[in-house]
């Protein structure tokens, strides 16, 4: 009798399911059909469009063509600037402040890159340049072994002088790291305060190291065409060689 019952209860649980799947894709196949009947056609459609094309009225040749509306913008432009230079430039005027020559204590030099407001990768890029002879009358640098220290620690960053004297030259730091040209200049200056705590601090053993004037060579190579003066000749070379 259980078995009978149960068998019963699966059945009309199977018929259920049935009639419900039935009734879904019968609900879904009528709410295509019926967005298909009420469906515009396309010309029906667009008859109520203001901007069809149906309704723009013919091209009587009275109207500037699109060159036309180019160069009339471009001119817009131009005047745009030329206001700005008439009304707006003036202004900068009231800014204007005496020039202080710098001490000399203030012997960094930052140079910048800009390109008049145009996005540009090399706008965030910046330079120091410090002269090694100034940063020792401020007092930056204690004795002559810190000076002969941070010529070692600054490496390819020292320029040399076409002096007789190799020492004498300028640091050269440059960073583009970070988006904002401020930051950039951060960095620089850190570095320069890096290297110059890291020289004024003794250790013999770099008393007696000479300076790697390698990079220096090959700076001077690239901007006299590698013609240097100590280049070699013909004379220089065996005669069994030619």
């Amino acid at each position: 009798m259980s078995f009978a019952t149960n068998l019963g209860s699966s059945l009309r649980t199977a018929t259920s399911t049935a009639n419900a799947a039935a009734s879904s894709s019968t609900a879904v196949r009528a709410f295509s059909v019926s967005a298909r009947v009420s469906a515009k056609p396309r010309k029906q459609r667009n008859a109520d469009d203001p901007m069809a094309l149906r309704k723009m009225a013919r091209f009587n040749y009275d109207d500037v063509p699109t060159l036309g509306h180019a160069i009339l913008a471009r001119k817009r432009e131009v005047l745009q600037l030329m206001r700005t230079v008439e009304f707006e430039i003036p202004k900068l005027s009231n800014f204007r402040q005496t020039y202080k020559p710098p001490k000399e204590s203030q012997c960094l030099q930052f140079r910048f890159q800009h390109y008049q407001g145009e996005n540009h990768p090399a706008s965030r890029k910046v330079v120091l340049n410090v002269d090694v002879d100034a940063l020792v009358k401020a007092g930056a640098v204690k004795d002559a072994q810190s000076r002969h220290k941070l010529l070692l620690l600054a490496g390819s960053r020292f320029h040399p002088k076409e002096t007789e004297k190799r020492d004498q030259g300028e640091i050269k730091i440059s960073c583009e790291l970070f988006p904002n040209e401020r930051q950039n200049m951060k960095w620089c200056s850190d570095a320069l305060d890096a290297l110059v705590k890291e020289a004024n601090v003794r250790t013999k053993e770099v008393d007696d190291l000479p300076l790697d004037s390698r990079s220096s060579l090959i700076r001077q190579d690239k901007k006299r065409h590698y013609l240097r003066d100590d280049r070699p000749t013909l004379k220089d070379f065996p005669k069994q060689w030619l």
